[in-house]
């Protein structure tokens, strides 16, 4: 995988100097399959007589998906799936026990890492801008997922799989161990410092992954045997001493302490809690992965297929996430309620899909899912920068399930960032994704298909959307939210969008009202927009077209009678058609007359603008 993707770099760093994109014609083209397609940065201006200038961003780009590895067995959820269901019809009962097991606990313990995490950051920001009363009722509800989580941890099953892993961890650092080695790694635990046994030898990325074999880590790397030296009981002490110390020392915190005795009292217990999770749900993972390792290592090479296929379309969600997350950055570094918000909350990142349940494009779909899934995995940190040069790109750190992008800061702009971002704390994201397909693809899939997965993918990121909702509620005051011109509150919105997601979707065809309104919710959250179709060239180009139109009337007055001129004149004269220019070296969008019939009529181009272009 490594192989493959210095090739790619390396491909790269010979083309042309400055600005560059992966056009569509190029999305098949192995060399470029960890580059997004079409990635390019949408911006509505508007300047108003008496008003301060307004920017409205959207991030268009091609849904992430790994058109070089074809979709002939559907997309990557689909083939994990298979995978799952192969495996478990040609395994004895105890293996097929053992998958489900392992599916289940490695799900709870996500589940639950999550809501730690975002419990434990709840309990700093309450210490900070709320007070002591806040952060007893969330350290309450911090101590019962601490305790569920212990309940699993508990449990035979994961006792069978900490020993087992934990064995064979240290037996092959012993084997590797030699007189001339003289790094070696400790365990983070401090209940377990004093223990001789809980530390092994430095190995290499190819010793450990010789030794043994994973398939969800990058590498057993040394971090990962510092993680595998605690013992099962070790990690509930430690769980359970760093809970209680938050707990009590909340309890006996004065109803009147200051922000800075708040905030110190419970920083650092906070601090290495959620650190200890993150290290269970990575030993709880490898020592998983251990006991299945010999089934899975009978079927290596379509497991290496996927693995690869994952790091493809994570590499371009990855890509432009950043890319958004910098711009959004630069335009909002001195806005104190946004900078706020990241330090509470997190970045909400929200995609809004046009691809269609049918044929290569469900497979895409499922590529989409997984890639937008997996960027939870992904944090943010600003980091200082000694001198005011402003071309200082991000540095990426950490592995698959844990990428840190390092966002280096300007001496100039330190005053307008909050302290605790400053000295470190991680900035979360939070990704949802939208999807309603609208082409004639759409139609033959709601007539004779099958469009289960996509409404799926609109509940399940529903209730993500809910979640954040509710957590801004919780934590900032609702003067600080988002100013905004439109007469509809957020909670009409929300309640909106549960209507059209959970009881209207299923009777209406093309329901693009998701869309609209989850793209509204998104930008009154402060959020990152994302808009994506196959190639985020035509679908794209009616979808960000009408979004801007539909801003401009809720934001900015725009009369309903210019409602339909305006949308069909950005269409035929605004940046879109210059896209597919570049894309296709003609700038006329890739429909046709009978395809048209199938769209939303709010979808479809003015004539002229579209026609036979070139295969893309």
């Amino acid at each position: 995988m490594r192989a493959r993707y210095s090739e790619c770099l390396e491909y790269l760093s010979k083309q042309h100097k400055g600005p560059q994109f992966k056009k569509s014609t190029a999305r098949g083209d192995k060399l470029l399959e960890f580059v997004p397609i079409n990635l390019h940065l949408q911006r509505l201006r508007v300047e108003e007589p008496g008003c301060k200038e307004s920017l409205y961003d959207i991030m268009t780009v091609g849904a992430f998906a790994t058109h070089s590895m074809k979709f002939r067995h559907g997309g990557l959820k689909r083939m994990m799936q298979h995978s799952i269901e192969d495996r478990s019809r040609n395994s004895v009962i105890g293996i097929k026990i053992l998958d489900l097991q392992a599916a289940k606990t490695l799900t709870q313990i996500a589940s639950l890492k999550t809501n730690i995490d975002w419990l434990a950051t709840d309990v700093l920001a309450a210490a900070r801008h709320v007070g002591v009363e806040s952060m007893r009722n969330v350290s309450k509800k911090l101590s019962e997922k601490v305790a569920e989580l212990v309940n699993i941890i508990n449990q035979t099953f994961m006792e069978e799989a900490f020993n087992s892993y934990r064995s064979a961890s240290l037996g092959s650092a012993a084997s590797l161990k030699s007189p001339s080695d003289k790094s070696t790694t400790k365990s983070s635990s401090p209940s377990d410092s004093g223990n001789s046994s809980s530390r092994t030898s430095g190995t290499s990325d190819a010793e450990s992954q010789q030794s043994l074999p994973t398939l969800n880590s990058t590498s057993c790397s040394t971090a990962s045997s510092a993680s595998s030296s605690q013992t099962q009981r070790g990690m509930i002490r430690n769980l359970s001493e760093y809970m209680n110390v938050v707990q009590q020392v909340v309890e006996i915190l004065p109803v009147n302490a200051g922000v800075k005795d708040r905030v110190g009292s419970v920083e650092s217990s906070v601090k290495h809690l959620k650190e200890l999770v993150a290290s269970i749900q990575d030993q709880a993972r490898l020592s998983i992965s251990f006991l299945k390792m010999q089934e899975e290592y009978s079927n290596l090479s379509f497991m290496q297929s996927l693995q690869c296929r994952k790091d493809a379309i994570f590499s371009q969600a990855l890509t432009a996430l950043v890319t958004g997350v910098m711009i959004k950055l630069r335009e909002n570094i001195f806005n104190k309620v946004f900078m706020r918000q990241m330090s509470s909350l997190g970045i909400l990142a929200h995609f809004e899909g046009l691809l269609s349940t049918y044929g290569d494009e469900m497979g895409m779909l499922e590529d989409f899912a997984i890639g937008v899934q997996d960027l939870h995995n992904v944090t943010f940190k600003l980091v200082e920068n000694s001198t005011e040069d402003a071309n200082m790109i991000p540095q990426l750190t950490g592995t698959r399930t844990n990428i840190v992008v390092n966002v280096p800061v300007l001496p100039s702009v330190k005053e307008a960032i909050p302290e605790e971002l400053l000295n470190g704390q991680p900035i979360k994201v939070y990704p949802v994704l939208f999807n309603i397909g609208v082409n004639e693809e759409q139609s033959l899939a709601e007539l004779f298909g099958d469009t289960s997965f996509q409404d799926a993918i609109n509940k399940d990121n529903l209730q993500k959307l809910d979640n954040y909702y509710s957590r801004l509620v919780h934590m900032i005051p609702h003067k600080d939210w988002r100013e905004s011109s439109s007469s509809v509150s957020l909670d009409v919105l929300m309640s909106s969008l549960r209507h059209h997601v959970l009881i209207s979707n299923s009777k209406k065809s093309k329901n693009v009202e998701i869309l609209h309104i989850s793209s509204q919710l998104a930008r009154r959250l402060d959020g990152i927009r994302f808009t994506s179709c196959k190639s985020a060239k035509d679908r794209t180009a009616m979808s960000v077209t009408l979004e801007e139109c539909m801003i401009l009337q809720d934001e900015h007055q725009l009369h309903s009678q210019m409602f339909t001129h305006l949308l069909d004149t950005m269409r035929s004269e605004g940046t879109r058609r210059d896209n597919t220019r570049k894309n296709v070296g003609i700038n006329k969008y890739a429909f046709n007359k009978v395809q048209l019939r199938a769209f939303p009529k709010l979808y479809r181009p003015p004539e002229g603008t579209y026609g036979k272009t070139v295969t893309t």
